[in-house]
């Protein structure tokens, strides 16, 4: 057959000799390909109607001459509809956006082969066979390889493509051209992609897309004719007159008019209220159409009715998607892999294969983990988690084993002649270490009891019930194992970090945009920490004195005493301290270069006494001395700072020597360095590598 077209179009064709001995009329073409062999055309689009499809189709069904040109060209039409490019698309990259590997006989990946694949060329190729699924079958060349490796693939254009013939022919509509599946110049660089008969799926898209067109036009006659009041002039006017209203009438927009002779009847006849809903519902019911060709479904593409029928339509979306994934994996292995072993890949005995489990967001493959640990007593191996998480594992450290007693020795308490040693004062705890350093940082300074504090957190967060239920879920999943160590729990962070942000926002009210990232990035930070350390001081209360497992009741109400003490009472002066702090760097941000600042304490008799030392020093803005001295300078410090003109008396140098310094971890400007909580707070006093565990989670 394809002799025999090729017999037939020399016959029909008596300049051919000619044509192909002319040389190319330009394609920009890389030296060698066969697109030197071509004449380019310009693109013709002309208004199409479902005549001329049949017509088309008529043509590309031809028994003896099939010729595709004129659906092809219908084709170039229709894919401009916004709503057929947009389901088009979609389909397509929910198959590019899969990852994929290229394994062995046993399921083994091999990286390297798979990262030759992981290349520009590739993506293009399979978006190219992709489009075959909509065009029908295509054709597409390789460009020489670079170093061993191809770099460019590119599409020969489907109306120079004769595939009943296996021709590129020299020009459209021509039976004459290059014999690519046999020309010993070309065909090594070749590859065709689906059936030579295949039409695409554009076949059926086309009709509706021609009939959405139609009605748009007709809509916009509409909105012409209807949408602008029409103006009528009349009265007893003569020729000048007329003329004249002629041209007022024409220079006051563009609205329809009518001057009409004095007693003349004029009917405006206008469509009933509602009858332009007729083109939006025709043009809605052809998108969705559209949708169902292409995607199966619509309600992944449109507002759908409920969440039942919208997850029977997301299923339908990923059956079409898995399919078209199985097409392009076995079009790889069964076309493509033997292409590349032929042009020097090391690609023999491995086959391409699209890796479903990357689609799993790590949060469910954490979950599958999680799983497999709890309830089938197997291990995960720790490289698994390293490189399924992105984690660094830190070895668990061997339990201490007492050294048995010699025989005969007796257990129990010491004989006299063996006193008991007297056990270490064991290290004080964080919450005593926080304790400490909030409860009692000024006594004076505050008369706000522990009560109105707890009250005032739960205010300030607006739902204490939502604090609650995080804190029943974290103490269950404590209790049960499902938190891994060095694993934060994220509703409990996401609480804290709202909570503190709040306070920046409302303490910070200037637009130094650059600053306030500075105090949310600290405060968002301070969160996690925070976080982890509420997990710590619950887990310390998981087990008995024996290293058993506490009854899940007398767990609980130890971890909620626990919640109540970091997340509302430590809370309350974390979050006043962040509104402090916010509100000073706020200060800060106005005050101008050349200004002197004065200390100001607030002057009542809750001042601190080290405080008190400071109120009115004044020195210049660029003195290093409010490097170390800009409130607060403590918890609960209710000291401010005030802008003086630059002439302004400083106190002389002589006197700072002397002055009380400020707390330790307040010795730093928040306005220069924006940090609110200090790296020496006791949350952040971690060893390396559980700190960066924690911040790998943020």
């Amino acid at each position: 057959m394809a002799n025999l077209f090729k017999s037939l179009g020399q016959a029909l064709n008596p300049f051919s000799k000619s044509i192909q001995t002319a040389g190319p009329a330009g394609f920009g073409a890389s030296p060698g390909s066969v697109l030197e062999t071509v004449y380019p055309v310009q693109v013709r689009r002309l208004k199409q109607d479902v005549q001329k499809w049949r017509d088309a189709l008529d043509r590309a069904e031809n028994v003896y001459y099939p010729e595709r040109v004129q659906l092809l060209s219908i084709y170039a039409d229709v894919v401009l509809d916004p709503h057929l490019t947009s389901v088009l698309q979609t389909r397509k990259i929910n198959v590019l956006g899969k990852a994929f590997k290229l394994v062995d006989s046993a399921g083994q990946e091999n990286p390297k082969l798979t990262k030759l694949l992981q290349r520009p060329w590739f993506r293009q190729l399979c978006e190219h066979a992709l489009d075959s699924k909509f065009y029908g079958h295509s054709l597409v060349e390789f460009a020489t390889p670079v170093d061993g490796e191809f770099h460019r693939v590119t599409l020969i254009n489907r109306q120079y493509v004769f595939p009943e013939a296996h021709l590129v022919r020299s020009m459209p509509g021509m039976i004459v051209g290059v014999d690519y599946a046999n020309d010993p110049e070309y065909a090594p660089w070749i590859l065709e992609i689906g059936s030579r008969h295949d039409l695409g799926l554009l076949l059926k898209a086309a009709p509706p897309v021609i009939w959405k067109k139609t009605v748009l036009a007709a809509w916009s006659d509409f909105t012409e004719m209807f949408g602008t009041p029409y103006r009528a002039v009349s009265g007893t006017l003569d020729g000048p007159q007329m003329d004249a209203c002629n041209t007022m009438m024409a220079t006051m927009g563009q609205a329809g008019y009518g001057i009409f002779p004095e007693g003349a009847k004029i009917d405006f006849i206008a469509p009933a209220p509602g009858n332009d809903k007729i083109f939006d519902t025709f043009i809605n019911r052809i998108n969705s159409e559209l949708s169902k060709l292409v995607l199966g479904q619509t309600m992944t593409t449109d507002s759908g009715s409920s969440r039942s029928q919208g997850e029977v339509h997301e299923r339908v979306a990923d059956a079409y998607t898995k399919d078209d994934a199985t097409w392009l994996a076995e079009w790889v292995n069964e076309t493509l892999l033997p292409f590349l072993l032929v042009h020097g890949y090391a690609v023999a005995g491995y086959e391409f294969a699209f890796d479903d489990t990357e689609t799993l967001s790590k949060t469910e493959q954490f979950a599958i983990v999680q799983g497999i640990m709890q309830n089938s007593g197997y291990q995960v191996s720790k490289q698994y988690l390293e490189d399924t998480f992105g984690v660094v594992l830190e070895d668990k450290p061997e339990p201490a084993i007492a050294p048995p007693l010699p025989p005969g020795k007796p257990q129990g308490p010491p004989t006299p002649t063996q006193p008991a040693k007297t056990p270490q004062a064991p290290t004080a705890s964080l919450s005593s270490q926080i304790s400490a350093l909030y409860a009692h940082a000024c006594p004076r300074c505050s008369d706000i009891t522990w009560t109105q504090l707890r009250q005032g957190v739960q205010a300030a967060a607006g739902d204490s019930g939502k604090l609650n239920k995080l804190a029943e879920r974290l103490i269950k999943a404590i209790h049960s194992g499902d938190l891994f160590n060095g694993t934060i729990d994220q509703p409990l962070y996401h609480y804290l970090r709202a909570h503190l942000e709040d306070a920046v926002q409302l303490g910070f009210g200037v637009a130094d945009e650059k600053l306030r990232g500075y105090l949310l990035a600290n405060v968002q930070k301070f969160s996690g920490f925070k976080t982890a350390a509420v997990q710590r001081a619950m887990s310390e209360k998981l087990t008995d004195a024996k290293g058993n497992i506490r009854p899940f009741a007398e767990f609980r109400a130890d971890a909620l005493e626990v919640n109540q003490l970091y997340n509302v009472d430590y809370l309350r002066t974390e979050y006043n301290q962040a509104i402090a702090s916010s509100q000073m760097a706020a200060k800060w941000s106005e005050f101008d270069a050349s200004s002197q600042i004065r200390y100001d304490t607030v002057g009542d008799n809750r001042v601190r006494e080290e405080h008190a030392a400071l109120d009115g020093i004044t020195r210049p803005h660029d003195d290093p001395f409010w490097d170390d001295h800009y409130p607060p300078l403590d918890w609960n410090c209710r000291c401010s700072a005030t802008e003086l003109d630059s002439d302004a008396t400083a106190t002389p140098a002589h006197e700072l020597p002397g002055l009380p310094e400020a707390a330790e971890g307040f010795r730093e400007n928040v306005g220069k360095t924006g940090v609110i909580f200090g790296a020496d707070h006791p949350y952040f006093q971690l060893p390396a590598h559980e700190a960066r565990k924690i911040e790998s989670q943020l």
